[in-house]
């Protein structure tokens, strides 16, 4: 039964442990890949643009699962990124052999558009998927100096992708202002 395999591996990303924290414990991808849907039905409500939410539901809740194969790599793992897109495409490719065609065809169009970030609705998810990690590590302090983050560090590495989207930028300087002024980051 290749359907019932398939979703055995599939359900394997709620396995896979995320940097952040959750009380006591990892956060997992699927945990994750939750919230940024929620995040993005509130902020695409809020663009100018004509975003289509549904392709952007897809897009998020595709674009880790190559995790499953990779794990979850931090974005100041600086080591760990350096292979990052090579490990990734060959976690992607396994998949074929792995999920129905019709799961992977959908599943493979996601992926492409995400990581090739050209349409707005890839730009967007992109950008609520760097977005909900520092939501989700307000309530861990200790973590944003630990881990090296600066205001510089935000918005060199997160800063960018919220630019097309007025909403996400407004949002995001006042959230880089509550950090700075309750002492998470200098």
């Amino acid at each position: 039964m290749n359907e019932l395999k398939a979703f055995q591996e599939l359900s394997k990303l709620k396995a896979v442990e995320r940097l952040t924290k959750v009380k006591d414990r990892s956060e997992s991808a699927a945990e994750h890949t939750w919230s940024c849907m929620v995040f993005a039905t509130y902020f695409a409500k809020k663009t100018k643009d004509q975003i289509n939410e549904n392709k952007v539901m897809k897009l998020l809740l595709y674009h880790d699962i190559v995790e499953i194969k990779t794990g979850d790599i931090p974005e100041l793992d600086w080591e760990g990124r350096q292979d990052k897109e090579k490990n990734e495409r060959k976690a992607f490719e396994q998949f074929k052999d792995q999920l129905p065609k019709e799961l992977y065809d959908e599943y493979s169009e996601c992926f492409e558009e995400f990581e090739a970030a050209e349409t707005l609705e890839a730009k967007f998810a992109q950008a609520i998927d760097k977005l909900e990690p520092m939501i989700h590590q307000l309530d861990h302090k200790c973590d944003w100096r630990k881990y090296g983050y600066t205001q510089e560090v935000l918005w060199d590495k997160k800063g960018k992708y919220m630019e097309p989207f007025p909403a996400l930028m407004n949002f995001y300087q006042k959230f880089i202002k509550h950090l700075m002024n309750n002492d998470y980051i200098d």
